[in-house]
């Protein structure tokens, strides 16, 4: 049996870019919402980034792993009401 990790809810900041030319730089909107949500059990946890996977297989394979540098985040909840911490980096 899997044994399955704590899920958390982080809110973090994305980054937003464009290939080309802009055009005139004054029309260039820079004001974007970059606010991002995502919600998935908690992989690991460093000083420098956490991974979080949508789902996880009785075979322990996951699907959708995303990971966020921890500059990037901005809260992290612990949907089981534990607090979240890191392991130290390898």
């Amino acid at each position: 049996m899997v044994k399955l990790p704590q899920v958390v809810w982080v809110e973090w900041v994305d980054a937003s870019g464009g290939g080309g030319w802009t055009g005139d730089l004054r029309e260039v909107q820079w004001d974007k919402d970059l606010r991002c949500w995502s919600a998935g059990f908690l992989l690991k946890s460093t000083r420098d980034r956490i991974v979080i996977t949508t789902a996880i297989s009785a075979l322990n394979h996951a699907m959708d792993v995303l990971e966020i540098p921890r500059g990037a985040i901005k809260k992290i909840v612990n949907l089981g009401g534990v607090p979240v911490q890191a392991e130290k980096s390898a």
